[in-house]
């Protein structure tokens, strides 16, 4: 209990900063700046931030140190507005569920939000081994503010889990060997978040999952750039700005955010174009669009190339494509066009630009970068003070709510927020930005393939933003073969390190078993056999049948091998099923088998690749009916390339052939010189003759300085009933891994 003199300094203090400046008494929140078109119904959905929110953001020193914080505010702010919104971060060092809950309604609650997030449970498990009281205390805590803040009528409560511990520099890897490995927490940190998921669960709140993102991509960044890679500084506790994005990214979903920034759509032909709410055209000639836009796309900042930078982040994290989607979309065009924001140029197909591309994942310095920081510095002014305020003077007045002195604290909190917030507001001014779209000039054939298209896929298709999905500390993952056996998916890969093909498992297509299980292994002896690759999985009746790849002394050949489970496999012959002897061959290579069993025909229908040994030229196809001996059909090689598609004019190769209605579709490579390939697709009514090329061929391109920067090689697809999963492998350097992409709905767009 705070001392008489203490006591009466503090109400002094106070009562010198209400002299100071006119008292405005519990102000109501400031305007943000608003699209006027919107349209917002307080009865409407509860579990959406409305007009006149006010959100309070609760947790531990992870959230005092004002990174997910502020970039929850900035997107509110910005990114979709509502009118009279408020944000006030409520984050103090060293809390516990418990103690939290302790000073909730001194502390909180007195501010009225209708809106609520809460982060916490680092503290809760104490650093050290699971603790069954402590996970007690920390239920009861959370239960505690859970039922207060229902009680004082917040309308929407967001419950998040705690994140998690970096597992080389928390503990033991960070000279504390007492709290054991950074392993260990996380479990203990695992079992506080099932805690607070089952208890918003039961109180009807929204639930944000924090721990498993974060878990997921700290994973995979060490596989792929080494056990340096964090998320945090070296404490291993409190996250660096790219941790603090997957929490912001979890608590904007969990608010009910959907990510729809807005819409830009070009017709040059008509001379028209639109824009959606939050955005207005001001002027439209000659392909230059000149836009007025009160919706900002959220702009992450920071060096990609360093962990600790937000922009990092969305290597691994689907922010952009789940929450920051400004669409630009360019009618009636045909050819490739260069699109002009700002200062940075790109060239994209006509039909990357009919199906839309996103401005803000395309383009990450644009227009708003320079408005959205200015912004973002008033935030943090605003959310400094409010830390500030909160621990050293309205968490010091008296307990006694109805005093006199607390409530004049009260009142200087509030009227201090109000003017913060009117400096914030005032920042969020509308942007005048242009597009300008012009026909690119015909590209020649040995064009930078990163300036034939900057878009990553066309035609619907979207890479996952945490790709890739197997590789990385196991070395080159490459040419796959994938079944769905009921809810799980098995993965045959090639496994460059062992020379061998492997099998994974996995329950979505994304999160695979580790490490990879090599199943089937290279036989010297054979003579064949030095290295074993590029299988392909078929499952009949009878059991699994796999042809492969078998490689020697600078040739391939293809082998045949049958199983009863898919793991233990026997092969069927010593030599090979198919070795090349065909003058378009080259008598070098055979690989790359794509097998269909033919019920009617009752016979095996492969299409396989022919030619040099680092990369086949062409595609064959031949027919067998019992897997071992093979007829190559007299007009091979079937499918070659199309020299006047500059992607595909040097070689086409690696397919998948799938037989869908009546039509056999085909997922190839197209290269346009050795070391640059795209995947593309086609289709024939048999299979063999009068193949048609998809117009908006390529359908996947390499990204930009990320982890298929050089190519995209061997596709393999699967439609699951609602949409497709294609794998294949993407080459950075030398090293080759797996990357998945997505497309919904069964028809392909030929």
């Amino acid at each position: 209990m705070h001392s008489f003199h203490s006591r009466m300094k503090h109400t002094l203090t106070l009562l010198t900063a209400l002299l100071l400046t006119p008292l405005l008494g519990a102000a109501n929140a400031p305007h943000s700046t608003v699209d006027t078109n919107d349209k917002h119904d307080r009865t409407g959905d509860r579990n959406r931030i409305q007009a006149g929110d006010y959100v309070a953001v609760i947790g531990d020193s992870i959230t005092e140190q004002k990174l997910y914080s502020l970039f929850i505010e900035e997107y509110l702010l910005m990114c979709k507005p509502v009118p009279d919104l408020k944000v006030t971060q409520f984050g103090c060092g060293g809390d516990t569920a418990s103690s939290a809950a302790a000073r909730l309604a001194h502390d909180v609650l007195p501010f009225a939000p209708t809106v609520a997030t809460t982060c916490l449970g680092m503290n809760d498990g104490g650093y050290g081994p699971i603790d069954e009281g402590r996970v007690k205390r920390f239920r009861d805590g959370q239960t505690s503010i859970l039922k207060q803040l229902k009680g004082a009528g917040v309308r929407m409560i967001v419950v998040g889990s705690p994140g998690c511990v970096d597992t080389d520099y928390f503990g033991v890897g960070n000279g504390h060997p007492e709290q054991g490995t950074g392993a260990d927490y996380n479990h203990v940190l695992a079992t506080l978040r099932g805690v607070a998921r089952d208890l918003a669960q039961e109180e009807g709140a929204a639930f944000a999952e924090v721990h498993d993102p974060m878990m997921d991509i700290m994973t995979r960044g060490k596989a792929r750039y080494g056990n340096q890679y964090m998320l945090g500084p070296v404490d291993g506790v409190h996250p660096s700005p790219s941790g603090h994005l997957v929490m912001a990214y979890s608590f904007l979903k969990a608010l009910g955010c959907e990510g729809d920034i807005g819409t830009i759509t070009v017709d040059r032909a008509s001379g028209s174009a639109l824009a959606s709410e939050g955005h207005k055209i001001l002027s439209f000639n000659a392909g230059v669009v000149e836009i007025e836009s009160r919706r900002y796309p959220f702009c992450v900042s920071g060096d990609p190339s360093k962990s600790e930078s937000a922009r990092s982040m969305l290597e691994f994290l689907p922010f952009n494509a789940e929450l920051n989607r400004l669409m630009l979309v360019v009618k009636g065009e045909s050819g490739n066009l260069k699109v002009t924001w700002g200062n940075v140029s790109k060239v994209f197909s006509a039909v990357q630009l009919a199906t839309g591309i996103n401005l803000a994942n395309e383009f990450p310095d644009n227009p708003f970068c320079e408005p959205f920081q200015k912004v973002g510095r008033a935030i943090l002014e605003k959310q400094t003070m409010e830390t500030s305020l909160i621990k050293k003077q309205v968490h010091n007045l008296p307990a006694d709510r109805q005093s006199a002195e607390y409530q004049l604290g009260i009142e200087v909190f509030v009227k201090q927020e109000k003017e913060a917030n009117a400096k914030v507001a005032a920042a969020v001014e509308p942007v005048r930005h242009t597009l300008k779209i012009e026909s690119a000039d015909s590209l020649p054939n040995d064009h930078p393939a990163s300036e034939i298209a900057t878009a990553e896929t066309s035609s619907g298709w979207k890479k996952f933003e945490g790709n890739p999905v197997m590789g990385g500390k196991y070395g080159t993952c490459f040419d796959i073969s994938v079944l769905k056996e009921g809810d799980t998916y098995r993965m045959w890969l090639s496994w460059r390190p062992k020379k061998s093909i492997a099998l994974v498992e996995s329950k979505d297509g994304i999160h695979w078993s580790e490490p990879p299980q090599a199943v089937f292994g290279p036989r010297p002896e054979s003579g064949w056999e030095d290295d074993i690759n590029r299988p392909y999985v078929l499952k009949r009746a009878d059991g699994y049948h796999m042809w492969y790849t078998g490689q020697a002394k600078g040739r391939s050949w293809i082998g045949y091998a049958t199983s009863s489970d898919g793991v233990t496999w026997k092969r069927m012959s010593d030599k090979p099923v198919l070795s090349a002897d065909q003058p378009w061959e080259k008598n070098i290579a055979v690989m790359c088998p794509s097998v269909l069993w033919d019920e009617t025909a009752k016979e095996f229908r492969m299409w396989y690749s022919g030619g040099e040994q680092n990369e086949p030229n062409a595609i064959g196809y031949a027919t067998s009916p019992d897997g071992l001996t093979w007829k190559k059909h007299e007009g091979n090689p079937i499918f070659s390339t199309e020299p006047k598609n500059p992607w595909e004019k040097h070689k086409v190769t690696a397919c998948q052939v799938e037989k869908i209605g009546n039509w056999y579709v085909m997922f190839y490579i197209g290269f346009q010189d050795e070391p640059t390939a795209r995947i593309c697709l086609a289709r024939s009514k048999d299979g063999i003759t009068n193949w048609q090329r998809h117009p908006a061929n390529p359908i996947i391109f390499p990204g930009k300085d990320k982890w298929d920067h050089d190519a995209c090689y061997k596709p393999y697809a699967i439609f699951d009933g609602a949409k497709w999963l294609l794998w294949y492998n993407g080459r950075h350097g030398s090293l080759e891994q797996i990357g998945v992409v997505e497309h919904r709905g069964e028809d392909l767009g030929f």
